[in-house]
């Protein structure tokens, strides 16, 4: 054998041994306020606000979050709601920092400033690199999923949304967030199953503050699983709902929080869901706890302890937690669960 082909041979072998899983980072929902900037600095510095969640964040290929508010120019309300949702300019650097790359704006706060708002804040995420989905021009815009290709196969990820108000949702000839009907979500995740090796819905729904899922969240998750989705992943509620495992997919009802920086009456929760794929093999799922409670944080979210969340998910994750068993990342304690 000539010394050049078993040079080749070598670092094909390397290759193969050196290959790692790509990781997907999934957050809750997503929304700085300039009061929490200002209050923490971290319009001079984002470490002053972030610093105990960099290590968890940045140890992922993609971080995903729903991004609730609108980076935006324009101070007029396109609707009278209780909450109208405005974030800085410097929301974008806080972002980058925290190596979130994909945002959603399937969410009832998209629009909250109008076309004019949700286009500029498109705008910022695409200047900055930051891949988008869940709103649009009209509604086959706004379904249009986030698509990666990874040595493990393309991914895709769904960004819906089943909230109010009716008039932030997209049809054939307006702008709005991408709600579509059950049997028009089956057949589109039908299709892109044909199309992509891997199939994430990341969806807003529910009722803000309930654990339990709504009947309708349960029939249209099944729905998304039998569809071909290997994962569902729900947020808006501002708190964790159940967890259940359906056909061996993971559903997370609602993973609560990410960084929402209001001083709300109830106490928010939050976790972040980060799944390992790999070509051929099971999903896997890695799980950490968020203390995401501002009364508490003052706008600076960390790791919960592990003992904490463990007994939180005791009583929201029955039939997960069958998958999972304890494991370290460095010194942190999390859940790991392998979907055989």
């Amino acid at each position: 054998m000539k010394g050049h082909e078993l040079l080749a041979i070598i670092i094909a072998i390397c290759s193969v041994n050196n290959a790692r899983a790509t990781t997907l980072q999934f957050w809750g929902d997503f929304f700085i306020s300039d009061r929490a900037m200002n209050q923490t600095k971290a319009n001079i510095d984002p470490s002053n606000m972030l610093a105990e969640i960099f290590p968890i964040t940045r140890g992922a290929d993609y971080n995903i979050v729903n991004m609730e508010g609108v980076i935006t120019k324009n101070q007029v309300p396109w609707l009278k709601k209780e909450f109208n949702l405005h974030m800085p300019i410097g929301t974008i650097s806080i972002m980058k920092s925290l190596g979130i790359n994909i945002a959603s704006l399937a969410n009832n706060h998209s629009l909250d400033f109008g076309l004019i708002g949700l286009i500029e804040t498109q705008s910022q995420l695409k200047s900055a690199g930051i891949k988008f989905g869940g709103a649009g021009f009209n509604l086959e815009d706004a379904i249009k999923p986030v698509v990666i290709d990874t040595q493990e196969g393309r991914v895709c990820i769904l960004m819906l949304t089943r909230t109010l108000p009716k008039e932030f949702w997209a049809s054939d000839y307006e702008e709005g967030t991408s709600y579509i009907s059950f049997s028009r979500t089956r057949k589109l995740i039908k299709q892109l199953k044909s199309s992509y090796d891997w199939v994430f819905p990341y969806i807003h729904w529910g009722k803000e503050g309930r654990i339990e899922p709504k009947a309708y969240q349960v029939k249209l998750a099944q729905l998304m699983i039998d569809a071909g989705a290997d994962a569902v992943i729900g947020h808006h509620p501002h708190i964790i709902q159940n967890i259940e495992v359906y056909k061996g997919k993971p559903i997370f009802y609602s993973i609560g929080n990410f960084i929402f920086n209001t001083k709300p009456p109830s106490t928010p929760e939050g976790m972040g869901v980060k799944i390992r794929i790999s070509r051929n093999k099971p999903l896997q799922a890695t799980i950490f706890g968020l203390d995401v409670n501002n009364w508490k944080t003052e706008f600076k979210p960390k790791i919960l302890p592990f003992s904490e969340y463990e007994r939180l998910l005791k009583d929201r994750a029955k039939s997960l937690l069958q998958y999972c068993q304890k494991a370290f990342i460095g010194k942190l304690k999390v859940l790991q669960c392998d979907f055989k």
